[in-house]
């Protein structure tokens, strides 16, 4: 069996990935495998799922989460907290849309503030220039 580590320099090799991506993976891969080392340690989920949510990954902990939850050999404990934390990146994953909407908004705001300026900057010069004609 090929190991995660060769099989990622295998990756990096062959593939055009870029390298933050292959270090993000490699990351990922590791806090994965110390959340399976001790999966009683909540610190070691949270440390996976900041991380995932920080590198915006969190559909692979979720694919990872959904696979030990769905796996009938694992502990019924095991399963219960693979839930548990599937029902966590829900909401990770619901503010990040809503952080990512209000980003929106804010940017959609200034946009037409930017807009609403030019436009009285540009009434103010035809008024300058309709004065100035007639005088």
């Amino acid at each position: 069996m090929i190991s995660p580590a060769l099989r990622l320099a295998s990756t990096r090799k062959h593939a055009l990935i870029p390298e933050t991506d292959v270090a993000d993976a490699e990351a990922e891969e590791l806090l994965w495998q110390c959340v399976q080392e001790q999966w009683d340690d909540e610190k070691r989920h949270q440390a996976f799922l900041a991380f995932c949510q920080n590198a915006q990954t969190l559909a692979v902990a979720a694919r990872r989460y959904r696979e030990v939850a769905k796996d009938v050999d694992q502990t019924a404990e095991k399963r219960e907290l693979a839930e548990k934390k599937l029902q966590a990146i829900t909401a990770l994953a619901i503010a990040q849309i809503a952080a990512a909407e209000r980003t929106n908004d804010k940017s959609a705001d200034v946009k037409r503030g930017i807009r609403l300026v030019a436009a009285l900057m540009l009434g103010a010069a035809l008024l300058a220039m309709a004065w100035a004609l007639t005088r």
